[in-house]
């Protein structure tokens, strides 16, 4: 399964930041199995030096979606342990199904997240994911 993974968030660079980080962290999970990430770059503009990274990762994923979904919730739990900056998560698939989750709505459900992610997924429909109090 390929999905694009967008860190968003109001600060671009703190975004990629995050993204490379992810990146990372993905890459080191051994858990996963074969895992491709990509991180995408800004269209070079005219008279543009280089072009620079942006929030968006492309992931091929050679397992399971369920340790997968583990794997970012883990993350994401980690990041808002570290850091008060608001920040969600969109992961969308090539068929354009879509699925977000905002970081101040992580740990309150954490067997929810991993199961909305497959379920999305696996489902016909583009999703926002919320957690009602």
């Amino acid at each position: 399964m390929e999905l694009k993974i967008n860190i968003v968030s109001e600060d671009e660079s703190f975004a990629v930041q995050q993204s490379q980080n992810l990146k990372s962290w993905i890459e080191n999970d051994e858990e996963l199995g074969p895992v491709k990430v990509k991180q995408e770059r800004k269209e070079l503009q005219q008279d543009d030096a280089g072009g620079g990274l942006l929030s968006v990762l492309q992931v091929a994923i050679g397992a399971a979606l369920e340790p997968f979904a583990k794997t970012l919730q883990v993350w994401m739990e980690e990041k808002t342990k570290r850091s008060t900056a608001e920040f969600s998560i969109e992961l969308e698939d090539p068929a354009g199904k879509k699925f977000r989750i905002n970081s101040k709505n992580i740990g309150e459900s954490d067997k929810a997240f991993v199961t909305e992610i497959v379920k999305r997924f696996e489902g016909n429909q583009s999703y926002d994911y919320k957690i009602t109090r």
